[in-house]
C-alpha cells in the first residue's frame, strides 16, 4: 500500500490528510503535493495530518526528510510565493526522532512544528481550534 494524500483548503490554511505506509520517496512525493495545493490556493498555513500513517523511519530517514521539506520551501519561496508555516500532526507518543526532523527543519529555515494535540497545532498555526474540527472529521467532509 502506498501513501495517500487528501487535501482540503480551508479559509485560512490546507489540511492535508496523509494515510497509508510511509515511505521515504512517497513522502517527498506528498510533501511536493503539499506545497503545490499550497500554491494553488494561495495559501502559506499546513496542517498536515499523519495520525493514521504507517510510520516507521530511521533516524537519517527523518534527517533526509526534514532537509528535502526546507529545500522544497525555499524553491517555493523563490517562485514567488509565501513561506509555508507547517505542523505535522503525530499519532501519540511521539517518537524521539520526530523532533529531530523538527529541529534539522528549523535549522535550515523552515517554519515546522511536530505534535500530537490537534490543538496545540491549530494555535500554532494561528487558526481557532473550535472552528477548525477535530481534523478527521474534516477529512470526513
Amino acid at each position: 500500500m502506498d501513501m495517500n494524500l487528501r487535501v482540503i483548503p480551508r479559509e485560512t490554511y490546507l489540511y492535508a490528510l496523509v494515510t497509508g505506509i510511509y515511505s521515504l520517496p512517497e513522502a517527498k512525493k506528498t510533501a511536493q503535493d503539499i506545497f503545490k495545493a499550497c500554491g494553488e490556493h494561495g495559501i502559506s498555513k499546513a496542517l498536515v495530518d499523519f495520525r493514521t500513517l504507517q510510520l516507521s523511519s530511521s533516524t537519517l530517514e527523518d534527517f533526509k526528510f526534514a532537509e528535502f521539506i526546507a529545500s522544497i520551501n525555499h524553491e517555493h519561496v523563490v517562485k514567488g510565493f509565501p513561506p509555508v508555516k507547517m505542523v505535522g500532526l503525530a499519532k501519540a507518543p511521539m517518537r524521539p526522532s520526530d523532533l529531530f526532523g523538527e529541529t534539522v527543519a528549523l535549522n535550515r529555515g523552515f517554519l515546522l512544528k511536530y505534535t500530537d494535540d490537534f490543538v496545540e497545532a491549530c494555535n500554532w498555526l494561528g487558526i481557532d481550534p473550535a472552528s477548525a474540527g477535530s481534523g478527521l472529521d474534516i477529512a470526513a467532509k
